[in-house]
């Protein structure tokens, strides 16, 4: 194939030895390269300009990755401190937080459910 790089395999973590052994059995011999992007080693991972290479990865390895690069853009809300992406913290401080929140009756009546939790 003439993709431009490396394709990306995602799947439980009880079958990424599976499918490693899999994608090295019905392919010739050095043909393709199978790469697991997991565990501590992950992050000295280089497949820049691999075209012959497949990375196997997890879900948990994928989200946890994910998390941690949105996070890093997060900011805090003045009034209660919870991080958000700064185009969701305008709607947080519009109608959940802060002193000019205007909560619909139905967030009002779920915070009175609050209330009555603390008796």
């Amino acid at each position: 194939s003439d993709a431009p790089g490396p394709t990306l395999v995602v799947c439980p973590a009880a079958a990424m030895l599976q499918w490693r052994n899999e994608i090295l059995r019905f392919c010739e011999p050095g043909s393709l390269d199978v790469q697991l992007y997991y565990g501590v080693d992950r992050k000295g991972l280089n497949v820049d300009g691999c075209n012959k290479t497949v990375v196997l990865t997890t879900y948990q390895t994928l989200e946890y990755d994910y998390r941690k690069e949105v996070n890093k853009y997060k900011v805090s809300c003045e009034w209660c401190g919870r991080l958000f992406l700064p185009e969701k913290l305008g709607y947080h401080q519009r109608y959940f937080c802060g002193p000019d929140a205007e909560r619909t009756e139905k967030q009002q009546q779920t915070g009175r459910k609050e209330e009555f939790k603390d008796v």
